[in-house]
């Protein structure tokens, strides 16, 4: 019924010979995991803010308080503005364009913003977890050194789907690129501490 209903009010659109105009949201992208300072959980009663800002955006793009939704717990959540300027229009003072890189900041209390990591903006969409200031690069168990027990797992990240998950692009990505690939691997054993 609802496909017939649609069907009468498209033609209707289409018989008036007026064009009609929907302003559809690009989706945003949206970095979602857990801060870690000095080895310890920052959690919701920290006194903490994650923001993310862009090359020559004058306003963070996200933010969030540790605690500020209770449905995320001890985690952040940061939804990233995308803009398309496709319409000519000027890019706004608080979204990002793809291509820009974010920069992932750490603010405790009235403190200065610390960087705790970029991302590529290369897709709308995207919805990556991410752990800031957990753990060195590679170090999967979280034990402080990257050994061959995080060997194991690099090696699942790297035989898993693409675009790789995100728990696996915080540990292994290396590079950069949001996927664990061959690229890598060098990275890897240049971190590689031991047995």
């Amino acid at each position: 019924m609802s496909r017939r209903v649609l069907g009468i009010v498209f033609l209707g659109l289409s018989a008036s010979g007026s064009t009609v105009w929907c302003g559809i949201p690009e989706p945003d992208v949206v970095l979602y995991g857990q801060v870690f300072l000095n080895r310890l959980l920052q959690g919701a009663g920290s006194d903490l803010t994650v923001l993310a800002r862009a090359d020559g955006v004058a306003n963070p793009i996200a933010q969030y308080r540790m605690g500020e939704s209770q449905n995320v717990g001890d985690r952040f959540v940061l939804r990233l503005r995308i803009e398309s300027l496709a319409d000519g229009s000027l890019q706004s003072g608080s979204a990002a364009l793809l291509g820009q890189t974010a920069h992932v900041l750490l603010k405790f209390g009235s403190g200065p913003e610390q960087p705790a990591a970029d991302f590529a903006l290369t897709e709308r969409g995207r919805i990556q977890y991410v752990d800031l200031g957990a753990r060195q690069r590679g170090d999967w168990s979280g034990d402080a050194n990257v050994t061959l027990l995080d060997w194991a797992a690099f090696v699942e990240c790297l035989r898993g789907p693409v675009p790789t998950s995100g728990q696996c692009v915080a540990a292994f990505d290396f590079n950069g690129n949001s996927t664990v690939d061959l690229a890598d691997v060098g990275a890897f054993q240049g971190a590689l501490s031991g047995v």
